[in-house]
């Protein structure tokens, strides 16, 4: 079973302020509204992941490179 990834976590997207949606300005006109597209940068969760720390990522990658050295070392190559 994969383990979540350290230090992913959302934070509110910059481009919608959390809403969701693209900022539209609506019409003067009584009666009319405009309904604005999806955010593209939230795809409409009105929230973003915001990336791991550099610190996380590195330790994330030792541990990769550790579980193949150990897999080399233990006959896991296959003669490729």
């Amino acid at each position: 079973m994969k383990k979540p990834r350290e230090g992913l976590t959302e934070v509110i997207c910059a481009a919608c302020n959390g809403t969701g949606f693209q900022k539209v300005e609506q019409p003067s006109d009584p009666g009319r509204k405009i309904y604005p597209a999806k955010c593209k940068e939230c795809l409409g969760k009105g929230r973003t992941n915001k990336p791991p720390s550099l610190v996380a990522q590195l330790r994330e990658l030792d541990q990769l490179r550790e579980r193949i050295r150990k897999a080399k070392s233990s006959g896991g190559d296959r003669g490729e």
